[in-house]
């Protein structure tokens, strides 16, 4: 109901010690009611995000925040959602992609867990940015992976965690 996102926006703005934020369907609230992104945006201490069926407005708001994220869990992130612009002759990563529209975190991000459908890849690994903090990365997905894609962002990693019925058919086939 619009009356409880409008009373949740305002208890956002008075909520400034909030250090973690857990938000389902969050394309869809994100989309419908952008005061609650606002509100989101208006807080400092966020240092643990979870989004579940995010995608475009979700991304354009964690490039927008100036949050200390340590972790972001994406679940079923990016599923409904294809940029008009993913091709790597660009130059840039795809903006779809998490390591493109989280790299001002990759200073502080130290876990990323990541479960959709849609997997983004990217094969110029020259265009990633480098996530030094990295330690724990997982991921879940049914579609092709590319491992060396995401593994080139996270030199330190210390926790790995990939579930991908895909990639290990693709290995044992060969």
């Amino acid at each position: 109901a619009p009356e409880t996102v409008t009373a949740l926006a305002s208890g956002f703005r008075r909520a400034s010690l909030l250090e973690e934020v857990v938000l389902y369907n969050a394309e869809d609230i994100l989309k419908n009611y952008p005061d609650l992104g606002e509100a989101l945006l208006s807080l400092r201490q966020i240092k643990h995000l979870v989004f579940s069926e995010g995608g475009q407005y979700a991304s354009m708001l964690l490039e927008r925040s100036s949050w200390q994220l340590a972790t972001v869990q994406f679940a079923g992130y990016l599923a409904k959602f294809t940029p008009a612009s993913t091709t790597a002759d660009s130059g840039k990563l795809p903006r779809a992609h998490p390591l493109s529209f989280l790299e001002g975190y990759r200073e502080v991000l130290t876990s990323l867990r990541y479960t959709s459908d849609s997997t983004p890849n990217f094969t110029r690994r020259q265009l990633a940015p480098v996530y030094l903090k990295m330690q724990r990365f997982s991921i879940t997905t049914t579609t092709p992976f590319e491992p060396d894609s995401w593994f080139h962002s996270f030199p330190n990693l210390k926790h790995l965690k990939v579930a991908s019925s895909r990639i290990f058919a693709d290995l044992i086939s060969q």
